[in-house]
């Protein structure tokens, strides 16, 4: 009987069994398994431009026509307002006529103020200018004397004209007595240097002026100022109902 070793060999089954789970030596590796490629990320799919737009029945079914909606109010429109200045210049008419028939009063009243006081020196004065022969010394000392009187006037009408057209009444006696007042451009109380310029130097430019030419000026623009007034930036109005400015015709009224 032959044994288990000698059997193997006569079946060609000789040498040692492979064990399992093991590669043999020099046996080949098996092929790698191959990888399943990443799948691709599925783009957002976006509405066509028609589809936008809500259709007629989804229309309807949210909102009314847009012919039946109703319709926001009209805004209100803005009502415009004249501006009114501060004075009410609005209600106040630049004048001409007026302001000369202030002028000559305040003038005559000056005038009677200062005969009052120098009424003695006054008509020795005049006597003598009227007696005395011409081109002598003695006529020469009463024009002096004449020329004071004139002085004292023009001094004392400058002094009057600030001192009353610069309080709260902005008007000399002359023009509170006609109704008229001295303002500003804009119908507002003047300042005190616009005061003192037009009854100083805008009053000589006026005066210096050929054939009253500085006052007549006033006839020929439509805030009836003079040139003092162009001097100062005042303006001469009434206390009336009416428009900023006159025709010619009313100049007198």
């Amino acid at each position: 009987m032959a044994t288990f070793g000698k059997m193997t060999q006569a079946t060609g089954m000789a040498g040692p069994r492979p064990a399992f789970g093991k590669r043999p030596a020099g046996a080949p590796l098996p092929p790698l398994p191959a990888l399943k490629p990443a799948a691709k990320p599925v783009p957002e799919r976006k509405p066509a431009p028609e589809m936008k737009a809500p259709r007629p029945a989804e229309t309807h079914r949210f909102a009314p026509p847009a012919e039946t909606a109703p319709k926001p109010p009209a805004p209100p429109k803005p009502v415009k307002t004249k501006p009114k200045s501060p004075s009410g210049a609005g209600d106040q008419k630049p004048v001409w006529g007026r302001r000369v028939a202030a002028r000559l009063v305040d003038e005559l009243g000056l005038w009677c103020l200062i005969f009052l006081v120098f009424h003695d020196s006054m008509m020795a004065s005049l006597n003598a200018y009227a007696s005395v022969e011409p081109g002598s010394a003695a006529e020469a000392a009463a024009t002096v004397e004449l020329l004071g009187y004139a002085l004292i006037f023009v001094v004392g009408q400058s002094v009057y004209n600030i001192a009353m057209e610069s309080s709260s009444y902005q008007a000399t006696l002359g023009k509170m007595l006609v109704g008229a007042q001295v303002t500003d451009r804009f119908g507002g109380s003047p300042r005190l240097r616009a005061v003192i310029l037009r009854n100083t130097v805008g009053r000589l430019a006026a005066n210096v002026m050929p054939l009253g030419s500085g006052y007549l000026l006033g006839l020929f623009n439509a805030e009836r100022r003079c040139v003092h007034d162009m001097v100062a930036g005042t303006v001469v109005r009434r206390r009336a109902p009416g428009g900023a400015t006159s025709s010619y015709g009313e100049v007198f009224a």
